[in-house]
């Protein structure tokens, strides 16, 4: 069983002492942990955390994307092996309109960091911040593959994708890590979006939480006790 420490410590640092941290983390976790769980992880980073907020971060975030996927996790994962998508916070995605609508069906019981429940209006709240964006609306579409129009609510737990052109090759998009598909919680968002530290702040639905962020030189994650 590898070790799944309780809290994750982000540091700003070369891509040389990414290395040697990586190196001597392992050898650290080799000699002194036993298999289990629990215990602290240091983890050094080559790029700056700029911050979390979607509407003030551009899509190719580099190395950061390891920290906010510690946050937010994903609709789907893709395997590696079979090139088949493997569910996450979604269940199932199918095509209708000749490809130009996908609709994923959400896994119910799944918790923000904060107790919210992750339902379809998580989306629908995320995506019309990002498509309604002056300044990144445009990359944002251009990751999605083709034009993504909006992203609305089916019902509680069903969201459609829908795209001026039809878009075969879009659940592929679903499976990759890409920044769009980190979402934060609606209601932590209508509170707290228009305060001046709000691109600092951040509730996701992922394995871990923002327990602390340091003018972008580091960050402190901790365990969501509401992971599912």
């Amino acid at each position: 069983m590898l070790l799944q420490p309780r809290e994750i410590k982000w540091r700003l640092a070369s891509l040389f002492l990414a290395f040697t941290a990586m190196v001597l983390m392992a050898a650290n976790a080799w000699a002194d942990h036993s298999p289990g769980t629990g215990g602290r992880m240091v983890s050094a980073i080559q790029f700056r955390i700029i911050g979390f907020d979607p509407t003030r971060l551009l899509p190719n975030a580099g190395g950061r994307r390891s920290v906010l996927s510690a946050i937010y996790e994903r609709l789907f994962d893709t395997d590696p092996v079979t090139n088949e998508l493997v569910p996450l916070h979604g269940l199932s995605v199918a095509p209708a309109d000749d490809f130009k609508k996908w609709r994923v069906q959400l896994r119910q019981g799944v918790k923000f960091s904060n107790g919210e429940e992750l339902t379809s209006a998580a989306y629908t709240v995320h995506f019309d911040r990002i498509l309604n964006s002056r300044t990144v609306k445009g990359p944002y579409r251009n990751m999605m593959g083709a034009f993504l129009e909006r992203v609305v609510a089916v019902d509680k737990y069903t969201i459609e994708f829908q795209f001026r052109t039809p878009h075969p090759g879009f659940d592929k998009i679903l499976g990759a890590p890409l920044i769009p598909w980190y979402v934060a919680a609606p209601g932590f968002v209508k509170t707290n979006a228009k305060k001046p530290g709000f691109n600092q702040m951040s509730v996701g639905a992922g394995p871990y939480m923002l327990k602390e962020f340091r003018g972008g030189t580091g960050a402190t994650l901790v365990r969501n006790p509401h992971y599912w």
